[in-house]
């Protein structure tokens, strides 16, 4: 199972060994199915497709951007409200959308939502009309995003764009 034009491919990994994984404590139950990537030996969860990770391999970003490339708790959250601070010290509401970060691999972290109502499909709706969920809602909203965005992602570089760092900003903790 190999994603075109990818610098690594995906294979699945047999359950006996997600089973043991899980028993030693490094997955939870959410993480019932995962894949590998190679050269990297990266384990994620299998709803990262090769459809969804050369969508966002080739996610293409702009000038204008801001980049946060991060590991997992490690901090993510507070560096994305710091960003967003600081490209917002005009008008510091915290309850506005406007150039709240995305998270580029949100499909294959958090799936997508089932409730239609959900903000995140609602946003997702407004800004991709016609645009199939099912085909990553992180990097089409992403990408239908007007102006600078703040852009997130667990993905470590080798996975992403190789144009990101020439193209924008990039923090990566």
């Amino acid at each position: 199972m190999s994603g075109d034009h990818l610098p690594f491919s995906i294979s699945d990994v047999p359950i006996s060994e997600v089973e043991r994984l899980q028993k030693a404590g490094f997955c939870g139950e959410a993480f019932s199915s995962l894949i590998r990537t190679k050269p990297t030996n990266l384990l994620l969860n299998a709803r990262y497709t090769p459809k969804l990770a050369s969508a966002i391999y080739n996610f293409e970003f702009r000038s204008d951007d801001i980049a946060l490339v991060t590991y997992p708790k490690c901090g993510t959250t507070w560096m994305m409200e710091i960003l967003w601070a600081m490209t917002h010290a005009d008008n510091l509401d915290p309850h506005s959308e406007e150039g709240r970060p995305m998270f580029l691999d949100r499909d294959f972290l958090m799936g997508t939502p089932k409730d239609e109502n959900h903000p995140v499909l609602q946003k997702f709706r407004s800004l991709c009309p016609g645009g199939n969920p099912e085909d990553g809602i992180g990097h089409q909203t992403a990408a239908a995003t007007q102006g600078g965005r703040l852009i997130t992602s667990h993905l470590p570089l080798s996975h992403l764009n190789p144009t990101l760092i020439d193209t924008c900003k990039v923090s990566i903790v």
